[in-house]
């Protein structure tokens, strides 16, 4: 099936993306756009009927770790090395 990307979509698609395109790159986009697009449908020609879903064709052996809540024992080293503190409270930089 052949995809025809006209005017209208790249208008559409500009607007979406806060573009403002000269008319050469909006030409030069729909060419580009209809070829990417029609490479792409050929998959919808490929017979995946007897395939097998799949995330990814290597399988994953990896297990998780059990998560385990620990004391950190080396607080007093870590914040000794904080540039700008009061007592035990580091000072760190606002976030809006």
């Amino acid at each position: 099936m052949k995809i025809k990307v006209d005017k209208k979509l790249i208008s559409h698609l500009e607007n979406l993306a806060k573009l403002e395109l000269t008319d050469e790159e909006r030409k030069k986009l729909m060419e580009e756009l209809e070829k990417i697009l029609n490479y792409m449908s050929t998959l919808d020609e490929v017979n995946v009927d007897d395939i097998e879903e799949m995330v990814s064709p290597i399988e994953n052996s990896m297990t998780p770790r059990e998560d385990r809540a620990r004391k950190f024992e080396h607080i007093d080293s870590l914040i000794e090395l904080f540039p700008k503190k009061e007592g035990r409270y580091l000072k760190v930089p606002k976030i809006y």
